[in-house]
């Protein structure tokens, strides 16, 4: 089982950047140390790439003796957070705008 510290550590998630790091740089460092030592629950990613997403996600993966959840704020669709080699939509405000409510459903609105 997990130590009351341990579960108290998965209940965190912590907001990285999703651009796949350097290895040598103080930011992966941090976030390995967060993901490695301190056994957070799971990360929130910010602004990415496609191609680099995975490889860090799976990186943190590896380095984690629980799976972590990954999260990303994409209210505003994929192409907010994740940049080239993603399709942008328009905000929910904008589609709900549009009309009659079918038109909305394609969106998951």
């Amino acid at each position: 089982g997990l130590t009351l510290e341990q579960k108290a550590a998965q209940m965190v998630m912590v907001w990285i950047q999703g651009y796949y790091l350097n290895p040598q740089s103080e930011d992966l460092a941090r976030t390995v140390g967060l993901v490695r030592d301190l056994e957070v629950g799971g990360l929130i990613m910010s602004t990415s790439k496609v191609e680099t997403l995975p490889r860090l996600i799976n990186d943190m993966q590896r380095q984690s003796k629980v799976p972590l959840i990954i999260a990303a704020d994409v209210e505003r669709g994929m192409s907010f957070r994740v940049r080239r080699s993603t399709v942008p939509v328009p905000s929910a405000m904008a589609i709900g705008a549009t009309g009659p409510k079918p038109r909305c459903l394609g969106f998951g609105v």
